[in-house]
Parts: C-alpha cells; sequence; structure tokens
C-alpha cells in the first residue's frame, strides 16, 4: 500500500500522550497515528456512523470480531 505524509498540527501535550503510548506499544508515533486512523475509518465505513469522541473498546471489539482468529505462536504447522 502507498502512503503519503501529510502535515498535521498536534497541540504538544497530545503529542506527549502519543508518544508515551507508542512506547507502551513498542511502536512509534507515525505508526499508531496511521493505526488509529484506519481503524477509526474501517468502523466508520462498516457502520457509517461514529460518536465522537469515538469509543475505541467498542470500536476495536468490532474490527475484532470482523477478523479471522489469530494462530497461536505455540501451534504446530502441518498437523
Amino acid at each position: 500500500m502507498a502512503t503519503k505524509p501529510i502535515p498535521v498540527r498536534i497541540p504538544d501535550d497530545s503529542l506527549d500522550q502519543i508518544d508515551s503510548a507508542a512506547r507502551k506499544l513498542t511502536t512509534n508515533r507515525g505508526r499508531l497515528l496511521a493505526f488509529s486512523v484506519q481503524t477509526f475509518t474501517e468502523y466508520f465505513e462498516d457502520r457509517q456512523v461514529c460518536a465522537m469522541p469515538p469509543d475505541w473498546r467498542d470500536i476495536l471489539k468490532s474490527l475484532a470480531a470482523s477478523q479471522p482468529p489469530a494462530k497461536s505462536a505455540g501451534s504446530k504447522r502441518g498437523k
């Protein structure tokens, strides 16, 4: 998928929160923001409605339910 940089102004205190969350999730600011935007837009496209501010628990639960179950890391292949 092609990506394009976009200029966005975010208050310093919000950036601090984003950076803190990204560190806890072992990712970076850009990836966290891209994930958040992608997750929100997929949810919105499915439902055509979303309250503001969005209910992230509901969004993530809804998206997880629509995904195939993940294979556990300890599962053996070919059996």
